[in-house]
């Protein structure tokens, strides 16, 4: 096991963050991109997330060459599409509705 190498006190906190992890106070949310995110942009996610879900997240950015731009979130059972592609099919929906046929 990989913190077995830690020294005692990194060992220690590790053991922590996984009892936290494991009880449901730390949500661990994985953000799909088209690129990889900097730091500034992870942690306004980040901070974004924990405000609305009242508790600590852990943010891991994840590349899909698929999307265009925007994000995807996917934490739980739940899945936040905020990517150009989605909106475009937000918005031809939305157009088919006013002008059918």
């Amino acid at each position: 096991m990989k913190w077995m190498s830690l020294k005692p006190c990194e060992t220690v906190r590790v053991i922590k963050r996984q009892i936290i992890k494991y009880s449901g106070k730390i949500e661990e949310v994985q953000v799909f991109s088209a690129v990889r995110l900097t730091d500034v942009q992870l942690q306004k996610v980040k901070k974004m997330l924990e405000d609305e879900l009242e508790k600590s997240v852990e943010v891991e950015n994840l590349i899909d060459e698929s999307l265009i731009s925007g994000v995807v979130l996917r934490y739980g059972n739940n899945l936040l599409d905020a990517s150009f592609g989605s909106c475009l099919k937000n918005l031809r929906s939305r157009m088919s509705e006013t002008n059918p046929g």
